[in-house]
């Protein structure tokens, strides 16, 4: 229903061989999840749409979710939280090309809330990799995954997946159910699917660790990080809460669909070893949230998270204050005046209010600087480091009106 798509996320582009300018991806979610609906990737090649041949520059279609039926529930219902079709790509930083070389590229594409069924072409709350043309096969053995369910996840199935992650518990984890009770009585699937947060709101990274093995970190909405085997995306080799979920029975969660991260990491090298850097929040006054750093360490061959450091400490008041609203993404800068120390510049939203710039030192989380911004900053962008300046965008509100703050950077010590 066109009245219904629309774009959120960042263009992207890859280059294959034998291409010039490349061809870009724009993907599509939804108004608002709206039966029936589902996500698009859609391809453009740039070299056919500049050379003005009569053949058609849309070179590949990529729907989420390949089939509408009777299950997609009543035309113009919400399917926020509802195992139905969806889908819809609702990152703000768009897909997230790699391995572009002169042999080409592929592309990760973090699919949103909706149906699960890898055999039928549904891609609900998963990472797929395609590349051009944006054919997916999602590699699974179809002997071990003959039987497939969203209730029993098996890891003999979904393991055997090279290019599909599917979200669930790790051997030996338990169910973080909400202190609100929001979940009381659900299985693991059925509370996310209920409370919206396995939405692919986020893009995941790539990191290259010494050992040469390649890995993909992704955040997903309900405040947990992914590091998933990058050759074979069925492997989770660690899960990591970043947040607790929100609310609480006399503190409820002021947004539940908005979940506790959207983002995309930034990596960083932190004591000599790779790092990601993330900005959480939370839409209680209970739990805290903030900016953390983790370490990606290899135990025995194994990568796996560390805690670096959080910002501010959870032992701070601060900590249960700040970060209440979706925060802006973290940019890494260095060398700043007067210091050859990497910073990260993240801004904490504050819809209806007055955001605040925040300068952290990525080597130990301390706080470099802050300044209180002329208007409420805005969620998911990333700040813009330049000629020692930082600039930011503020808005009003989603209707307006926007403006760009500039501050200068005078050093380590002093604010911006």
């Amino acid at each position: 229903m066109p009245g219904q798509a629309i774009a959120r996320g960042a263009v992207v582009r890859g280059i294959p061989t034998g291409g010039v300018d490349g061809r870009v991806y724009v993907a599509f979610g939804n108004v608002r999840d709206i039966e029936p609906y589902r996500g698009w990737v859609f391809e453009v090649d740039l070299d056919v749409w500049k050379a003005g041949d009569a053949g058609t520059p849309v070179t590949g279609v990529l729907p989420t979710i390949q089939e509408l039926d009777a299950n997609c529930g009543a035309a113009g219902a919400s399917g926020a939280g509802a195992d139905l079709c969806g889908g819809g790509i609702w990152s703000p930083f768009g897909p997230l090309v790699v391995d572009q070389t002169d042999a080409g590229y592929r592309l990760i594409v973090p699919a949103g809330n909706g149906r699960l069924d890898p055999g039928r072409g549904a891609f609900g709350n998963t990472m797929v990799r395609t590349g051009p043309g944006l054919s997916v096969d999602a590699g699974c053995d179809p002997d071990a995954c003959a039987d497939f369910s969203v209730e029993t996840l098996a890891q003999s199935c979904i393991e055997t997946c090279t290019d599909l992650f599917i979200p669930r518990l790790l051997p030996g984890e338990s169910q973080i159910l909400p202190a609100s009770g929001a979940c009381a009585g659900l299985g693991l699937w059925d509370c996310w699917i209920a409370q919206d947060q396995l939405d692919g709101a986020s893009t995941p990274i790539a990191v290259q660790l010494p050992s040469g093995r390649h890995v993909l970190v992704y955040p997903t909405k309900d405040g947990h990080l992914w590091l998933v085997d990058f050759d074979q995306m069925g492997i989770v080799y660690a899960h990591q809460q970043l947040t607790d979920p929100c609310g609480t029975a006399s503190d409820p969660c002021v947004t539940s669909w908005s979940g506790t991260v959207v983002t995309q990491p930034q990596t960083t090298t932190i004591d000599g070893v790779a790092a990601v850097i993330v900005p959480t929040f939370m839409p209680d006054t209970t739990h805290t949230a903030g900016v953390q750093a983790l370490k990606i360490v290899e135990d025995d061959g194994t990568p796996q998270f560390e805690v670096a450091w959080q910002f501010p400490s959870p032992l701070d008041p601060l900590a249960t204050q700040a970060f209440r609203d979706a925060p802006s993404r973290a940019t890494l800068a260095t060398p700043i005046p007067a210091s050859d120390l990497e910073h990260a510049f993240v801004v904490d939203v504050q819809e209806g209010g007055i955001g605040r710039l925040y300068a952290i030192r990525t080597s130990d989380g301390k706080l470099a600087a802050a300044t209180s911004l002329a208007g409420p900053g805005y969620r998911y962008t990333a700040p813009l480091y330049l000629n020692d300046r930082i600039f930011v965008l503020s808005c009003d509100s989603d209707s307006g009106p926007g403006y760009l703050e500039a501050y200068d950077v005078n050093g380590p010590s002093d604010a911006p």
